[in-house]
């Protein structure tokens, strides 16, 4: 209450703001989250990550010593990418968070060695995909490398002139899906004097191939 030239007045506008924030207070309404029907997926959920787990050894062939820093790449091929690992002293290798699949692939190299796939056999067989199952731990997936071979040439023109630039490949045979096709190992183009040198290459029998780049796009370069 306030006094005006001797007359009172009553003020009422803090109890008529209680009264609405009152009010306000009694009618506020929470807001409820309806739950996902039965068998939706919730985005907001993270994905399990992974645990398969595939661990091995990479050696030297025939004495079976360590290679430390090899490189041991994991690929599948429905995936973009591939796992890349290098080997410890002992030679060790893990790789985790791995899915499920039947269609791993595993391969080694190391500088010096000629490189090699896990379960690849005598050519042209084709080397065994690995299979995980979820959450599993694969061991003892090993790899020997052997030190690496190369063939070296020289490669001339009908007249006996070097010929540089020529595409000179190494070919081995390889059955895929029951075909026989001749895969490229190795290649590598002639230096100005013709020469050329296919390096890391595992044993075994090659078929040499030289190709001159200019013919690689003609049908026939004996046509008109």
């Amino acid at each position: 209450m306030k006094s005006y030239g001797g007359r009172r007045a009553w003020t009422w506008l803090p109890a008529l703001m209680a009264v609405i924030a009152l009010g306000g207070t009694a009618h506020a309404q929470v807001p409820t989250q309806t739950p996902p029907p039965a068998g939706a997926i919730d985005i907001n959920t993270p994905k399990p990550v992974p645990t398969g787990v595939i661990r091995g050894r990479i050696t030297t062939f025939p004495d079976g010593a360590p290679l430390s820093r090899a490189r041991v790449i994991l690929s599948r091929p429905a995936q973009e990418h591939s796992w890349v690992v290098l080997t410890g002293e002992d030679g060790g290798f893990e790789i985790t968070e791995l899915e499920d699949a039947d269609n791993y692939m595993l391969s080694a190299s190391k500088t010096g060695h000629a490189p090699r796939m896990w379960g690849e056999h005598q050519l042209p067989t084709p080397p065994t995909p690995l299979t995980l199952a979820a959450g599993q731990v694969l061991e003892g997936i090993d790899v020997a490398l052997a030190p690496h071979l190369w063939v070296s040439g020289k490669i001339l023109d009908s007249d006996g002139t070097p010929f540089a630039g020529a595409i000179v490949s190494a070919l081995r045979p390889v059955f895929v899906e029951d075909r026989r096709e001749m895969v490229t190992v190795a290649e590598i183009i002639t230096n100005d004097r013709g020469e050329y040198r296919l390096f890391g290459l595992p044993a075994g029998q090659y078929f040499i191939s030289a190709v001159d780049p200019a013919f690689l796009a003609t049908r026939d370069h004996l046509g008109p």
